[in-house]
């Protein structure tokens, strides 16, 4: 637009007719070139037809595709130029050009194809309904979540990809196509990505698939998909897998397989992401722990399944957690131990034991959806969480890493009591506790002194809320037992402490002072004095 800009007036009688200033050679070269100017103007093309005398430049122009309809000329976009195809498809043979934007609208049930390939360094947007290109490779393209889908020719290529929508390639043999681009990939969490593969060969093995190769970075959004044809029989890759996308810069994130997840994964090999077969036992349903503790071949795959762990019990497989799932541990008198590692996409409920039963998690969660915790006994959780939040409506034990806690009805706890160290847990996130909830710690004794030496402690990397009523609670207090002068810190928050401090519980004597960012425990008539909640 910017060569225009100085020549271009618009008529002072009426819109969107534009004139040039012809007072200058430059103007009149200009009217010499720019036969047809569009401005603030709507085009409706009916059938195979050119837009006027070319070459066309196009200006806040909205050309308007009837069903069927076929531009043949060449234009040349600059500033804000949109295509729309309200029903029925249609295409465009000419070639489209110049500095300025374009955005596509196109009806769901309809689609655009390009004969020839765009060259559009400022983008190609679409924003509603499908399109279909041979190439583009000086054209950046961009789709919204709410367009339908992308189609790209065999040994297509674009200068970069931001993909909201589906991506599929077509013409060639299928699982032999290839796109190229040029700089970066980003698939959004609405991208979904659906390569066709090659028929099987005699051993049931399909050995090649549609590729996408990135020489800038890739980044994969979490829940973009690679999407698969649904088969009631899954399909049979290489034991290495088969590669998707391939990426020269750096790369982040993976794809979800859907259909049925429960039988495909995706995984980084070196520069190259590949869709493998899951090797696996899938648990559904109400499913027993067995006596041995496997349930079969690794990895092992819950789609939505509910585990029940016989007293003394223990499962040594590592599960992936496909939706939403429990494990239960309501039978347990003793205690039962989960020592596999938990992960996947699914929120977990975990059903502790009543009485005087425990469940153990000696293994790392990776549950980004987050575990909620019920039942009236304790949850033990002895291995790393740094990506899981919590919800509690039963008691939780936890001395490692967690992504953040919410305390519902339930109770957060550090340590057992029995300890000769005072233990740590680590809230990489928030701490909310509310009206109903409770912390507890234990304090460190030292027998010969007869006085309290130490005591758990709780980092909180976020932000700290309590509930007016939320309550922290000494679960191996003595009374009388004397405390250091300084007191003893219990919680440190490095974001934002939002409402008072939790009540102290069944304790006499003792009390909870705010010091700066920490939460300390200090005792009536010894050390300093402030802000006292309990005692």
């Amino acid at each position: 637009m910017s060569d225009l800009s100085p020549a271009l007036k618009p008529c002072p009688d009426r819109q969107p007719t534009f004139m040039l200033d012809a007072s200058s050679d430059a103007n009149r070269t200009l009217a010499r070139r720019y036969k047809t100017l569009y401005g603030h103007e709507t085009v409706t093309l009916c059938g195979r037809q050119g837009v006027g005398e070319p070459p066309i430049a196009a200006i806040f122009t909205t050309f308007v595709y009837t069903s069927g309809s076929d531009c043949t000329s060449d234009i040349a976009c600059y500033s804000t130029v949109q295509l729309q195809v309200p029903n029925g498809n249609a295409s465009h043979s000419g070639i489209l050009s110049g500095p300025g934007e374009v955005s596509l609208s196109v009806n769901p049930a309809s689609m655009l194809q390009f004969g020839s390939a765009p060259d559009l360094p400022a983008g190609l947007f679409l924003t509603r309904g499908s399109v279909s290109l041979p190439s583009a490779p000086t054209t950046p393209v961009t789709t919204q979540g709410s367009a339908e889908q992308l189609y790209l020719g065999n040994r297509g290529c674009l200068l970069a990809l931001d993909l909201g929508s589906g991506l599929a390639l077509t013409q060639g043999e299928p699982g032999h196509r290839q796109l190229q681009i040029k700089r970066n990939l980003r698939m959004r969490e609405t991208a979904v990505f659906a390569p066709s593969f090659a028929p099987p060969r005699d051993d049931g093995i399909s050995y090649q698939g549609d590729i996408v190769r990135v020489d800038g970075d890739a980044t994969l959004d979490e829940g973009a998909v690679l999407k698969l044809a649904h088969s009631p029989h899954p399909l049979v890759f290489p034991a290495t897998g088969l590669p998707v996308l391939q990426c020269k810069g750096t790369h982040a994130g993976r794809l979800v397989v859907q259909p049925q997840p429960q039988w495909y994964r995706t995984d980084w090999v070196g520069d190259t992401l590949h869709v493998f077969n899951r090797s696996q036992t899938l648990l559904s349903g109400r499913t027993s722990v067995p006596p041995t503790g496997h349930f079969g071949s690794a990895p092992v795959v819950a789609d939505g399944a509910a585990l029940i762990y016989p007293d003394s019990g223990q499962c040594e497989d590592a599960i992936e957690w496909i939706r939403a799932g429990s494990l239960n541990f309501g039978a347990v008198e003793t205690e039962a131990v989960h020592s596999g590692d938990l992960s996947g996409e699914a929120r977990l409920t975990v059903s502790t034991p009543p009485g005087k039963g425990q469940a153990i998690l000696a293994c790392n969660v990776d549950l980004p959806a987050g575990v909620l915790v019920t039942g009236a006994g304790s949850l033990l959780v002895c291995g790393d969480a740094a990506r899981t939040p919590f919800t509690l409506y039963g008691p939780l034990i936890c001395a490692t890493r967690i992504a953040s806690v919410r305390v519902e009805t339930g109770k957060l706890g550090v340590s057992t009591g029995c300890h000769p160290a005072a233990q740590t847990l680590c809230i990489l996130g928030d701490l909310d506790v509310s009206a109903s909830g409770l912390l507890c710690l234990s304090l460190v004794l030292d027998s010969e002194s007869q006085s309290v030496v130490a005591a758990d402690h709780i980092a909180i990397g976020g932000d700290a809320r309590f509930d007016r009523g939320a309550s922290l609670a000494l679960d191996n207090y003595m009374l009388g037992l004397p405390i250091p002068v300084d007191g003893l810190p219990l919680l440190t928050v490095s974001g934002h402490i939002h409402g008072p401090a939790p009540e102290l519980i069944a304790t006499i004597g003792l009390y909870l002072e705010w010091q700066a960012s920490t939460l300390y425990l200090r005792q009536i008539g010894r050390g300093a004095s402030g802000e006292r909640h309990g005692g």
